[in-house]
């Protein structure tokens, strides 16, 4: 009981909010975190995540943080973790797995988390698991989610 006392202190103060640092990110721009212990290629991330972190780095789209912490992150009521954040472009790309994120109880907790963003100045951006089947649908989602538009 008590090492776990002292590892959620020592996991609660390293982790910053606004620094990328949900799964241990740097904060880094374009930066991947990677599990303690391991190569720094080894993405800590989805397959749908993977998807879109290759379609990124293959297009030299560098200018963002993967997994960043907003509004208090994991730590605060109402925070967020963004799967994909451009700083530069307020722009949060979150990407929905369809089986999860259609549920009704986890569709209400997006719901005030994307108002909650947005009353940031946020554009908020879902990429859905079903628009990533296939390469032509992948291309069409992704450059319309970096202009803002959502694919239904």
């Amino acid at each position: 009981m008590c090492n776990m006392f002292y590892f959620l202190y020592w996991l609660a103060t390293t982790l910053k909010p606004n620094t990328g640092g949900g799964y241990g990110g740097s904060g880094r721009v374009g930066s991947v975190p990677s599990l303690l212990g391991t190569s720094p290629d080894t993405l800590v991330a989805s397959d749908l995540e993977r998807i879109v972190i290759n379609w990124l780095n293959k297009r030299g789209i560098i200018d963002y943080d993967f997994q960043s912490s907003l509004l208090g992150g994991r730590y605060e009521l109402g925070g967020s973790i963004i799967d994909i954040l451009f700083p530069d472009r307020s722009l949060a790309w979150r990407i929905q797995g369809d089986y999860w994120h259609k549920q009704i109880a986890k569709q209400a907790t997006d719901s005030v988390q994307r108002e909650l963003l947005e009353s940031q100045g946020w554009k908020v951006v879902d990429i859905w698991g079903s628009t990533l089947d296939t390469p032509t649908r992948i291309e069409e989602t992704l450059r319309k989610a970096l202009m803002g538009v959502e694919m239904l």
